[in-house]
């Protein structure tokens, strides 16, 4: 089962961020996100990610993926 997620535009981007391309997303998060992000800011289910609680995505513009 996946977490909440909220995903947002980012101005700014933490110097200790991870940040993603978008074609580094997985392949089933990657299909929906644009339509996330036409959203934005939206608070969806996801996938569990190892990559920590919060990402910045690299797509038309960076956005912020927090996971709780």
């Amino acid at each position: 089962m996946g977490r909440v997620t909220q995903i947002e535009a980012s101005g700014t981007i933490p110097e200790d961020a991870v940040v993603l391309h978008y074609d580094e997303l997985d392949d089933n998060f990657r299909h929906c996100f644009p339509s996330l992000v036409e959203r934005a800011p939206f608070e969806a289910a996801a996938p569990e990610s190892d990559r920590g609680d919060d990402v910045y995505v690299k797509f038309t513009d960076y956005y912020r993926i927090s996971c709780r």
